[in-house]
């Protein structure tokens, strides 16, 4: 494979496949070396860096004994999957957080391939392809949350195994794609509900709305949202779960506006003062400003002059460089919208995922962590411009960490692609 750094000179670079394993391989030994850290410090309870991962592995613990008695429930396994699936590894193997951690690392590396085969669907760009890879194995926000024992690298996979499906059935049919939508929504029922839920509605909206060009509508493109629609029927949730949507407290204003409350009204993350969080509904003004406060905690979820716990601090270089990011992200929007002919999948998925979060959630720790599981799109999009300005430190730092995972040499100084 050949890629144009500059006009100066062409290079030969290494094929995708051992691009990506490496890749692959240091994000992963990365990630153990973080987890390694974690079992010898006990840094996760001295700390309280996930309250929820020692949760999951106090009720993991407790209740993996009823397995040996052959309890193993189906509904369980519909929303909280992953204190089932807790419960069965540690039965299966043993009740070590380590365990768990293994398989998640290895579930937050897995989405590298997925990010990459989705951008090689939006550009030619090898550099953007390689780049946005990058990006997703080894940003700090989606390497942190990938090494404790939280759903969140089984869900982040999971909308990628959707997107990644999406994107390919709308150029060409193929069974793995297909499989791979089927996977991700399965993986959804089991840890977040909602999002099945949700996804498996605007899925139709996704397959056909924006048409690639060339790629006209036909009995396919039909057939499969269609097929797919029956899949919550197995659950009682009614087609294209809209017995679900009637039912769920999830759809529920009133539930939504209690948990709005009861997350924002305290804690050093709540983003309303104490007895002011917002409840959607009361008027358009406070909606809107609503929207933009916790679009706005996406990105800066912490103050970093303000920072009083190990988790704020861990949180700064996510602040740094997604303050670096901004103007990035926003040409990168621009150009994923341009581009929307191919990247609509992404944009609407991506785009509805983000819209949940910002309706439900009031903290922003809480968002810090969900909103990691649309962050490789984000980061997607900046890698479709980071090269545009050749001398940016951006288009330098791509530029030089794609070529130190690509094995460059120079093949024809004064040659052009």
């Amino acid at each position: 494979m050949q890629a144009t750094l500059n006009p100066a000179y062409t290079l030969s670079v290494s094929s995708d496949r051992n691009f990506l394993w490496r890749v692959v391989s240091l994000a992963w030994l990365l990630r153990l070396a973080i987890v390694i850290v974690y079992a010898l410090t006990d840094a996760i309870y001295k700390l309280r860096l996930s309250p929820d991962s020692e949760r999951y592995h106090r009720e993991g613990i407790e209740s993996m004994n009823a397995m040996a008695f052959g309890d193993f429930a189906y509904k369980p396994w519909i929303d909280d999957g992953w204190f089932q699936f807790t419960r069965l590894v540690y039965h299966l193997i043993t009740p070590q957080a380590f365990v768990m951690q293994l398989i998640n690392i290895t579930l937050g590396v897995a989405l590298v391939p997925l990010v990459f085969g989705i951008v090689r669907n939006i550009t030619n760009d090898v550099f953007a392809q390689r780049f946005a890879a990058l990006l997703t194995a080894f940003f700090p926000s989606i390497v942190y949350w990938s090494t404790l024992m939280l759903k969140d690298p089984a869900s982040t996979l999971a909308i990628a195994l959707i997107i990644y499906g999406v994107v390919e059935l709308r150029r060409r049919w193929a069974a793995w794609p297909l499989a791979a939508i089927v996977a991700g929504l399965l993986v959804l029922i089991g840890v977040r509900t909602y999002l099945f839920t949700v996804l498996i509605i605007i899925i139709p909206a996704a397959f056909m709305l924006f048409r690639p060009n060339g790629s006209a509508m036909n009995l396919r493109t039909l057939l499969i949202p269609a097929a797919l629609g029956a899949l919550p029927l197995v659950f009682g949730y009614g087609y294209f779960a809209s017995g679900e949507v009637q039912n769920s407290i999830y759809f529920d204003l009133d539930y939504i506006n209690h948990v709005r409350v009861a997350m924002g009204d305290h804690g050093t993350g709540a983003l309303f003062e104490h007895g002011e969080v917002h409840r959607w509904g009361s008027s358009i003004w406070g909606d809107l400003r609503a929207i933009a406060l916790t679009l706005f905690s996406v990105f800066i979820p912490v103050n970093p002059l303000e920072a009083n716990s190990a988790r704020q601090l861990i949180a700064i270089p996510f602040v740094l460089i997604m303050a670096y990011f901004v103007y990035p992200l926003a040409l990168g929007g621009m150009e994923m919208w341009r581009a929307r002919r191919r990247a609509w999948p992404v944009i609407l998925i991506a785009g509805v995922v983000l819209g949940v979060y910002i309706g439900g959630t009031t903290n922003a720790g809480a968002l810090f962590r969900w909103t990691t599981q649309i962050m490789p799109y984000f980061l997607m999009a900046i890698a479709l411009v980071a090269f545009r300005k050749p001398r940016s430190l951006l288009s330098r730092f791509g530029q030089r960490a794609v070529l130190l995972f690509s094995s460059p040499r120079r093949v024809d100084q004064y040659s052009y692609l």
